[in-house]
């Protein structure tokens, strides 16, 4: 579902919130923009980068 979205979004965020710290800020890990997306934390969970990987790179 989410390469979905990220292919028709005019404006994408996805961040790392699972942590429980409220003082700590959530983690960007990629952006997007008409349809073309950015991964900032390849690493950070695989899933996603492997899900988002479908859709074109800015």
């Amino acid at each position: 579902m989410l390469p979905w979205f990220a292919k028709r979004a005019d404006l994408m965020l996805v961040y790392n919130n699972s942590n429980d710290d409220p003082g700590q800020v959530p983690h960007l890990l990629a952006t997007g923009h008409r349809g073309r997306i950015v991964i900032h934390e390849e690493a950070a969970i695989p899933e996603l980068t492997a899900a988002l990987s479908r859709v074109p790179a800015l």
